[in-house]
């Protein structure tokens, strides 16, 4: 199963990578992706993205107070 974690700043980027961390450990089959983890520098990200989000049973967004507003 594969799993997609959104964040934005850096608060959440952390949340999101502790998480991904417990996730993979917790369920060994798991499949998870962050851009943060994933993405390699020069990687056409728009077109990546939309390709992991089309093949992403899950999504999880991250938010802090500071990414809600």
């Amino acid at each position: 199963m594969k799993v997609f974690i959104s964040w934005s700043g850096m608060r959440s980027q952390g949340v999101a990578e502790a998480l991904k961390d417990w996730l993979v450990l917790v369920f060994c089959t798991l499949e998870v992706w962050m851009s943060s983890q994933n993405l390699d520098p020069g990687d056409r990200w728009t077109v990546e993205l939309a390709s992991q989000l089309a093949d992403t049973e899950f999504g999880i967004v991250c938010l802090t107070p500071d990414s809600v507003s």
